[in-house]
């Protein structure tokens, strides 16, 4: 379950599948919504950097406490030791999408996919499409 959640946000971040509060997102249209856009971006990647660092020290003291699982004797810093993975891919995956965001002139959600804001009318058209 560790892994399966940490990798997958990472995952979720490459895909642009994490969930958004986007309410003043979609309020927003052109310099507004893209300054938002790198911000939120900036921010999220800085965050998830910090707290693999902060995760890093922690898996690192559990290894030199030489801690176990209580019934295999699993050296828990192995299980432990892909929360700082998870949370270092996900920084870079908003580092990414800064990066993108800063260089194209549209709004993007993940370095691959843009935000793309339908009416309900569009939607409709799009899943009659599919």
């Amino acid at each position: 379950m560790v892994m399966v959640t940490f990798l997958g946000t990472s995952y979720a971040a490459r895909k642009g599948l994490h969930i958004r509060m986007s309410i003043l997102n979609d309020a927003l249209r052109g310099k507004p919504q893209k300054l938002l856009a790198l911000f939120v971006s900036l921010v999220t990647a800085c965050i998830m950097l910090y707290l693999a660092w902060l995760s890093f020290r922690y898996v690192r003291r559990v290894g030199t406490l030489h801690r176990v699982s209580p019934i295999l004797q699993f050296p828990l810093h192995y299980v432990w030791s892909v929360v700082p993975v998870g949370f270092a891919l996900t920084g870079v995956q908003y580092f990414l999408t800064f990066f993108r965001n800063l260089k194209s002139g549209d709004v993007w959600v993940s370095y691959y996919v843009k935000d793309e804001l339908l009416d309900p009318g569009e939607m409709a058209a799009k899943k009659e499409g599919n």
